[in-house]
């Protein structure tokens, strides 16, 4: 944030508060709050009290929206998605805005159990992408719609929702089924993509891939994991389908944009937990996880950690190899600029997260900095800086309980110590998960909370000062 946009805070300034405005601001420091801690449910606004999960985005402006999924703790009730856009300059946010909401009937069980964010590049309008789950308690009913719905700034729906997916699919006798949760970027020219992670065994009895939100589990062997991405045409609303080719982990030719980006050897592995980032120059970078043995939810022999970087005339650059970790491991958050991208990942078991910085070729820029603490989070600067965000996990003796930052300069040097972002002692420092934004080279931290009863869960945001 510059001088300027903070001069849309105030309506009136003396020379002298001008002055004063302008030198405060020269000289912060990275970090420093530019705005106090805000909730996203205003006081009295009544939200259901189970907050599950959050997500935001940003323009190139430093306009942001946040989401925030609430649901009954019974499963098949139903849920909801509010989301909230909040300008640049502090004048035109809105208040919480509920998106989509279903409930479940005796007849038919319905679920919205996840919900990832876009918003547009040049503008304030935002794509919600979301999971409606059919029947799920029952195993062999059970249907996943993967939905993408776009949105005004008010909140308003524009058009109807666009299906993305639906599964289980059965097809010569190959049943497909959700494996990882979706999620969607936007480009600089307004296109939105989604990727997701998928599941393909034999239909027969208990093999039938379920959606990975019901009962049912993968029992079939051999299965096939695949990492898929469509992409939407947001002026003619046209979906781009995968094509259906395999890429093996050697592979260095070019392919059609949106293939299926891995498919490991059947039966030894799958892929899972996709993340999407563009940059500026409209160049798409993918990063997931491969695991390495059979399958497990819970427990594997090792993992690699992949990128690939598509041009904006559709094609891939080789993948690169991020690292190579003795256990089960997934890749948390994505950021790119033109030159360079940030991944930061976490091995499940030991709740050990790490952060570095890579340039296209996928050299790493610095070696990788490591914290046992939890949902971390990487938002990258035009510089080529970037900022880490984490929760502490109950391991983390030397952090108070909060959300913290730690600044990186374009060389992958730490900038100072890691930042508490909430104040101590308050409501806010209850935080279990936390999303990061570079705005406008600015810093958006979300966060949601789960204070003691009685008290609500609720989503707190703070703005800092970028480096």
């Amino acid at each position: 944030m510059n001088g300027f946009t903070l001069l849309r805070h105030r309506t009136a300034l003396s020379l002298v508060g001008l002055t004063t405005l302008f030198a405060t601001h020269a000289f912060a420091a990275p970090g420093d709050p530019l705005q106090p801690v805000e909730a996203f449910f205003p006081p009295g606004f009544g939200h259901p009290a189970a907050v599950v999960a959050i997500d935001s985005a940003s323009n190139t402006a430093g306009d942001a929206v946040v989401i925030a999924q609430t649901r009954d703790s019974s499963l098949g009730q139903g849920g909801s998605i509010y989301g909230r856009f909040f300008s640049a300059d502090g004048e035109g946010d809105t208040t919480p805005q509920l998106l989509v909401s279903v409930v479940g009937t005796n007849s038919e069980l319905q679920d919205i159990y996840h919900g990832s964010v876009a918003m547009s590049a040049q503008s304030t309008r935002f794509w919600l992408l979301y999971v409606l789950e059919h029947n799920p308690r029952a195993a062999f009913r059970a249907s996943t719609e993967v939905l993408l719905q776009e949105f005004s700034a008010s909140g308003e729906a524009i058009g109807q929702p666009v299906r993305i997916v639906k599964l289980p699919q059965v097809t010569f006798g190959v049943a497909y089924g959700l494996s990882a949760l979706p999620v969607v970027s936007a480009g600089p020219d307004g296109t939105v993509t989604v990727a997701w992670g998928q599941l393909a065994a034999a239909a027969a009895g208990a093999g039938i891939p379920t959606p990975i939100g019901g009962t049912g589990v993968i029992t079939a062997a051999p299965f096939t994991s695949q990492i898929l991405m469509r992409q939407l045409d947001t002026l003619s609303r046209e979906l781009r389908l995968p094509t259906q080719v395999a890429i093996a982990a050697s592979a260095q030719v070019e392919i059609p944009f949106f293939s299926q980006v891995e498919v490991p050897p059947v039966g030894t592995g799958f892929v899972t937990e996709p993340r999407l980032a563009y940059a500026p120059d409209g160049t798409l970078l993918v990063a997931w996880s491969r695991t390495i043995g059979q399958f497990s939810r819970y427990g594997v022999s090792a993992s690699e950690l992949r990128v690939r970087r598509y041009t904006g005339e559709g094609f891939a650059a080789a993948q690169t190899l991020v690292a190579d970790i003795p256990d089960e491991a997934v890749v948390a958050s994505v950021s790119a600029n033109d030159t360079r991208y940030a991944v930061t990942w976490q091995e499940r078991d030991t709740r050990t997260s790490l952060v570095q910085a890579y340039d296209n070729a996928g050299g790493a820029i610095n070696t990788a900095s490591v914290q046992t603490v939890n949902s971390p989070g990487v938002g990258l600067f035009t510089s080529g800086a970037y900022v880490w965000t984490f929760v502490p996990s109950a391991s983390s003796p030397d952090f108070a309980r909060g959300v913290y930052t730690q600044f990186f300069d374009a060389a992958g040097g730490a900038v100072g110590e890691p930042m508490l972002v909430n104040p101590s002692g308050s409501a806010a420092t209850q935080a279990v998960e936390a999303r990061v934004e570079t705005a406008a080279d600015d810093v958006l931290v979300v966060w949601r909370t789960r204070p003691a009863d009685p008290e609500p869960d609720q989503v707190y945001l703070r703005r800092l000062e970028g480096l």
